[in-house]
């Protein structure tokens, strides 16, 4: 059964009263036959509004669907952190969803490509944090991560792959 209170508040009108008519409308009741010969028994509403109550409805469960398969699709050992769960339960759209979940699959890749470049990582977080102008790049990473100035260039260049990711 379809949780009916986003329906009730798109249509402004009372959950109970559209119980009825969702009930009616999931066993497949079509709106003209449930406004005409069921009136009494869906709260006589009125024939758009069960239109919309069907539609709704539609889209609520296919929203449902889409949700389940995005995270049916992230395969073995992944789980979706708080944010993103909650996200996809806000979404109204599955352009939502889809949205979130390529943020959270970004934002698991990053993360997993900061934890193979440690020293890239290391570096990003000290630019970011530095409050003074940078005139010799290789020196200043020489001086923050403690390591030769050879090898300086090439954690610069793991940086600039870095922020491209």
């Amino acid at each position: 059964m379809i949780d009916l209170r986003n329906i009730a508040q798109q249509l402004r009108l009372p959950a109970e009263q559209l119980r009825i008519a969702a009930d009616l409308l999931e066993q497949g009741y079509q709106p003209a036959f449930i406004a005409r010969y069921r009136a009494d028994e869906a709260g006589h509403l009125p024939n758009s509004v069960l239109w919309s109550l069907k539609f709704a409805i539609r889209r609520e469960k296919h929203l449902t669907k889409a949700r389940n398969e995005a995270v049916a699709h992230l395969g073995e050992g992944v789980e979706l952190d708080d944010e993103a769960k909650e996200r996809i339960e806000r979404a109204r759209s599955i352009v939502d969803i889809d949205v979130t979940m390529r943020c959270f699959r970004a934002r698991r890749a990053a993360r997993q490509s900061g934890e193979r470049s440690g020293q890239a990582s290391q570096l990003l977080e000290k630019m970011i944090s530095a409050s003074t102008r940078i005139d010799d790049m290789t020196a200043w990473v020489a001086e923050q991560l403690a390591i030769e100035p050879a090898t300086s260039e090439a954690v610069v260049g793991q940086c600039t792959r870095l922020i491209a990711t």
